[in-house]
């Protein structure tokens, strides 16, 4: 996976503002909404990390030019649990969406907001 990959798919790149400690020292984000005919049902957010910072080589590591942790986050209502889930060694776009899916049929759910 790439940066094109993830911006292929929808999602766009936010550039981190103020700390990266509270970013989770990641370098920058991606986020998608993920929505239906009745609303958004949640966000994918990523946060990405520039391997060639690493103080060893990204060729010696075998990992590729940039990480990524995706993200989401299920509210079930108004005093209610509040889920955050992350995803850590995704192997594709299409296996991210496709297990916050299943979180979010778990969780009953939960829509984001609805519209219409």
């Amino acid at each position: 996976m790439n940066i094109e990959n993830w911006l292929s798919a929808g999602y766009k790149r936010f550039e981190i503002s103020g700390s990266r400690e509270a970013n989770r020292l990641a370098d920058f984000l991606l986020q998608r909404a993920i929505t239906d005919e009745v609303g958004r049902k949640y966000f994918i957010t990523v946060y990405c990390y520039d391997n060639k910072k690493l103080p060893l080589s990204v060729v010696k590591l075998k990992i590729g030019e940039y990480s990524f942790m995706p993200t989401s986050h299920f509210s079930l209502g108004d005093n209610r649990p509040f889920f955050s889930i992350d995803m850590n060694a995704p192997t594709s776009i299409e296996e991210v969406e496709e297990y916050f899916e299943k979180f979010w049929v778990v969780l009953g759910q939960p829509y984001y907001d609805k519209h219409y």
